[in-house]
């Protein structure tokens, strides 16, 4: 999983919004949030996978820069 943040040393936020945009509509990556994506991980009968939860976890809170306590 990935934000925006983790391309801005390669180009302008608006650049790097339009460039994520592009691959999500093409269906190379897909949206899983504001802000969130990742690349759809395929299985043969299921289709598309779902992330798994701790890593949606860590990636919305690297994302949110917030420390993460599981109870």
């Amino acid at each position: 999983m990935f934000t925006p943040s983790h391309f801005l040393d390669l180009a302008s936020r608006p650049a790097v919004t339009s460039a994520l945009r592009r691959q999500t509509d093409a269906g190379t990556i897909r949206q899983l949030g504001r802000g969130l994506y990742d690349y759809p991980k395929l299985h043969t009968a299921l289709g598309s996978l779902a992330p798994t939860p701790e890593a949606l976890a860590k990636a919305l809170a690297g994302r949110d820069r917030v420390r993460l306590q599981p109870s």
